[in-house]
Formats: structure tokens, C-alpha cells, sequence
């Protein structure tokens, strides 16, 4: 069956050299996306979190809604942190994934840049 025929074609792929290869470089690649970032919203004073093989780097915001909102404003797209764990977490959050990223380290500190004004923004709506 073609079921039968597909999962030989993987298992076959993926102990091949290239493929491991392939796996190894993109980690490689994600994972120094997630630190660029990581600690381009930590120098702008914002706190942010990653797990050490995460795709995902999570940002604490006073509001999640407004600050979703601002970034949505800038054309920015984010998860949000309720939507991403069974239970509510204890504080809000954004979800910012690191595979969308381009590496370039300048275009990671724009990204963090608009991030930053978000948080603001969110913590000024959140208080007034």
C-alpha cells in the first residue's frame, strides 16, 4: 500500500546523512534566531523567556489582548500565552516564534524594537 511504501521512504530518509544534516542545520540556525532575539528583548529592558532547544520565545506583557493588538497594528503576528497552555499561565504572555525569523541580526533588533513599543503600549493601556 502506499501507506507501507511512504513510511519505508521515511524511515529510509531519515537515518540518511543528508537528513541528518538538514536536521542539524536548521537547529543550528533556530536556535541562534531564538538567542539573537532572546537577547535583543531582554536589552530592551523587556522580559522574555526560551526554553534552551525551544522554537518559541515567550515575552511577559501586562495585558496580552493590547499588546497583541499594537503588534497586530504593526503587521506583526504573535501567539498568544492563553491560547498555549492548558491552564492559563500565571502571567500573560506572547508566543514569538523564532522559525519565522530571517537571520539577520539587525532585522531580529527591528522585530524587538516593535515588540518593545507593544509591551509599552500594552502596560500603558493595562494602567490607565
Amino acid at each position: 500500500s502506499n501507506s507501507r511504501i511512504l513510511q519505508n521512504a521515511l524511515a529510509h530518509l531519515i537515518g540518511s546523512a543528508d537528513a541528518e544534516h538538514a536536521v542539524t542545520a536548521a537547529h543550528e540556525r533556530y536556535a541562534a534566531r531564538r538567542t539573537t532575539l532572546l537577547e535583543a528583548l531582554i536589552d530592551r529592558g523587556i522580559e522574555a523567556f526560551a526554553g534552551p532547544h525551544s522554537l518559541v520565545v515567550w515575552v511577559t506583557v501586562s495585558d496580552e489582548t493590547a499588546a497583541l493588538v499594537a503588534l497586530a497594528r504593526q503587521g506583526i503576528s504573535v501567539g498568544a500565552g492563553s491560547r498555549s497552555f492548558v491552564r492559563s499561565p500565571a502571567r500573560q504572555l506572547l508566543r514569538l516564534s523564532a522559525t519565522q525569523l530571517r537571520d539577520d541580526g539587525e532585522l531580529i533588533g527591528q522585530v524587538a524594537d516593535v515588540v518593545a513599543v507593544a509591551v509599552a503600549e500594552s502596560s500603558r493601556e493595562f494602567f490607565d
